[in-house]
């Protein structure tokens, strides 16, 4: 593949062997694609990948799969990658065991007798387990009003859910304030509490699965303010 060749016709007679001109002539790459990822191909800890593989007989392909990275924006073998020994045209593989909310760069890899070749890039950014939701029009002065909502795949397992909440850390943790509770539900809301008037506070939803906590994304939310209107509806004299 990919190599430029001088080639010569010739024919044999009784009088010898007689040449014609050279012509040159370039075989084509192994063609190698990465199939773009859709929403449902992709959930908090697994990808769906697909690929194809073209201008190459299948006899000559050994193995192909995905190389992906969290770092290597053009990963390779030498990253992490899912084998198939089988050959064939189209592919496709589930990338399992990954981290939630986070961007990992994919692509596609066939290995032939010539070596290695690789497709495009394509990168996809794994769901959160759970997501935070605010409803800042439900805030008053000292309490703001925060949901969540849990993947679908991940509510059964689930042991318990709350509220990570703090005005200086814009990525907070249980170690600072949170709230707790327990039960599934797939939307959870809650009312934090006890809060100072006219300050933002950074809030992100969590959930607890085998005693390992997975963090939704953060949201900023401001209290109301001390505020006071008056509104005459009605005066025959003032």
């Amino acid at each position: 593949p990919d190599t430029k060749y001088y080639v010569r016709a010739y024919v044999t007679t009784k009088y010898g062997i007689h040449y014609g001109d050279v012509e040159t002539a370039t075989t084509s790459s192994v063609s190698v694609s990465t199939s773009y990822f859709y929403s449902s191909d992709i959930s908090a800890t697994t990808l769906k990948c697909s690929g194809n593989i073209s201008n190459i007989d299948s006899s000559f392909v050994e193995s192909y799969g995905f190389c992906y990275s969290t770092t290597n924006e053009t990963p390779t073998k030498d990253d992490a990658f899912t084998e198939t020994k089988e050959s064939a045209s189209k592919f496709s593989e589930t990338l399992k065991g990954l981290t939630p909310d986070t961007k990992y760069y994919v692509r596609a890899y066939v290995t032939t007798k010539y070596g290695i070749h690789y497709g495009d890039v394509e990168t996809a950014t794994t769901k959160c387990i759970v997501t935070t939701v605010n409803d800042s029009y439900h805030n008053t002065i000292t309490r703001i009003y925060a949901r969540g909502y849990i993947d679908d795949a991940y509510v059964s397992a689930v042991e318990s859910y709350g509220f990570c909440y703090s005005k200086t850390n814009n990525e907070p943790v249980k170690n600072d304030l949170f709230t707790e509770t327990s039960g599934v539900e797939q939307t959870f809301s809650e009312y934090i509490i006890n809060l100072e008037p006219d300050t933002k506070y950074y809030i992100r939803a969590y959930v607890i699965i085998d005693g390992t906590i997975f963090y939704g994304n953060t949201l900023e939310t401001t209290t109301e303010s001390f505020t006071t209107s008056v509104s005459v509806k009605s005066a025959t004299s003032v």
